[in-house]
């Protein structure tokens, strides 16, 4: 009586007393050959190749495309107040200086898989001008 009493509350303590069993799976043999491929060790190790390849090729393309670079500043204002020592009359002068600056730069890179070199070509302008004295 004891026993039956402990596992009574036991398995009402432990929620086991709505077990049922799964759901039966039917399964023939083309099925059954296709679950084994998609979840076997082996499957997976050549999904792994075959992406690592494709990244692999993906990248050696890449690395053969040429690069085209700008680099731009197309505009660059500063104001600034500068103190500067008159010798002549013994006092510092406060002067107000701006500048205008403007960049442009641009840049081809090819990867030459002949000579294992690289050609590049780079060509820059710069503007500056200053206002005030």
């Amino acid at each position: 009586m004891h026993n039956s009493l402990l596992a009574g509350l036991f398995f009402s303590c432990t929620g086991l007393q709505g077990l049922h069993a799964q759901q039966r799976l039917v399964l023939d043999l083309e099925r059954t050959i296709a679950l084994a491929n998609d979840s076997s060790l082996e499957s997976f190790r050549t999904q792994n190749m075959y992406l690592s390849g494709y990244w692999e090729y993906r990248t050696y393309k890449a690395n053969r495309l040429p690069s085209l670079t700008l680099d731009l500043t197309p505009a660059q204002y500063n104001r600034d107040i500068t103190k500067r020592y008159d010798s002549g009359s013994n006092l510092d002068v406060y002067r107000t200086q701006q500048s205008f600056y403007a960049y442009g730069g641009l840049s081809v890179r090819q990867n030459l898989d002949l000579t294992g070199g690289t050609f590049y070509l780079e060509s820059n302008l710069a503007y500056m001008r200053s206002f005030g004295a």
